[in-house]
């Protein structure tokens, strides 16, 4: 039988695709907030803001800034109680058109919390792949 029209089979991707991003993400307990810091690299880095821009005004997040690009989201119920990805957020993108490098930080604001969750990193990993994230190596960085 064709594995691809097995109804109970894993959902696959359509593509193949890796994102290589880098991170440096808080773990454990923190009494007012943390930060996650991300980094990979597009090919084409001329496309970066408006995609980002795009992609997170599809995750309720609003531009606040646009130098470094900085967006907004969550609420003060969330900050207080949680969870993680409707706690009030500051996300800044910054580009670095020479070394076709995105850096991303995500500001998240919990009170006293043990982090179980770790949204920020699949939201990222999402954000790299839908912009084509690729190895530096294969820009000849």
């Amino acid at each position: 039988m064709d594995e691809s029209l097995n109804p109970f089979r894993s959902p696959q991707p359509e593509q193949q695709a890796e994102a290589y991003v880098r991170a440096e993400v808080f773990r454990g307990a923190t009494v007012t907030g943390f930060v996650d810091r991300y980094e990979f690299f597009v090919p084409e880095i001329t496309q970066v803001v408006p995609q980002a821009i795009a992609f997170y005004e599809g995750t309720r997040a609003k531009v606040v800034s646009e130098d470094p690009l900085t967006f907004r989201r969550g609420n003060l119920w969330s900050t207080v109680l949680g969870p993680e990805s409707y706690a009030q957020q500051r996300i800044v993108l910054r580009v670095d058109p020479q070394q076709h490098r995105v850096n991303l930080e995500y500001h998240i604001q919990l009170l006293l919390t043990a982090r179980v969750y770790n949204t920020s990193h699949r939201e990222a990993v999402r954000l790299a792949q839908h912009l084509g994230a690729v190895h530096p190596d294969a820009l000849g960085i």
